[in-house]
C-alpha cells in the first residue's frame, strides 16, 4: 500500500505545485529591493565594477548573472521573471539529477524535487524576488 501512496503523493505536489504556479503568475508584485539590486546588473553591465565602482552587501553571483543578462536583452521585469523561472527549473533539474546519483528512487527524487519547487514558490507568497 505505501508503494501506491509515493505517487500518488507525488501526483497530488504536482497538482499543488501547478496551482501555485498559476496564482504566483496572476498576483505576482516584485519586491522593492529588485530594483537596487537590478540597477546593479544594469551598471556592471554598462562597465562598472562591483565592490569598487558600487556598494554593495550582497555575493556577487546572481548580480553577475542578471548583467549578463542585461547585456543579451532590453530591460522588461517580464524578461526577468522568465529567466528567474529558469533558473529555479535548472536548480530543481540539479537536485533532481543529485538525488539520483545519491541512490535515491525515482519516487524519492521527484519527491525531494517537488518539495523544493514547493518551497521556492510558497517562500515568499506572491512576491518575486530579482535578488540575491
Amino acid at each position: 500500500m505505501f508503494k501506491l501512496a509515493k505517487p500518488l503523493i507525488n501526483v497530488f505536489l504536482a497538482f499543488f505545485l501547478l496551482f501555485q504556479i498559476i496564482y504566483f503568475n496572476i498576483n505576482y508584485w516584485i519586491t522593492a529591493d529588485a530594483p537596487v539590486y537590478l540597477s546593479y546588473a544594469r551598471d556592471i553591465s554598462e562597465g562598472h565594477i562591483l565592490y569598487k565602482n558600487l556598494i554593495c552587501s550582497y555575493t556577487p553571483l546572481v548580480i553577475y548573472i542578471n548583467s549578463f543578462f542585461f547585456s543579451l536583452f532590453e530591460f522588461n521585469y517580464q524578461y526577468f521573471i522568465v529567466f528567474q523561472y529558469f533558473i529555479i527549473l535548472l536548480s530543481s533539474f540539479f537536485l533532481f539529477r543529485l538525488a539520483i546519483n545519491l541512490g535515491k528512487n525515482l519516487n524519492d527524487s521527484i519527491f525531494i524535487t517537488l518539495l523544493f519547487l514547493l518551497t521556492v514558490f510558497c517562500c515568499d507568497g506572491t512576491a518575486f524576488i530579482l535578488e540575491p
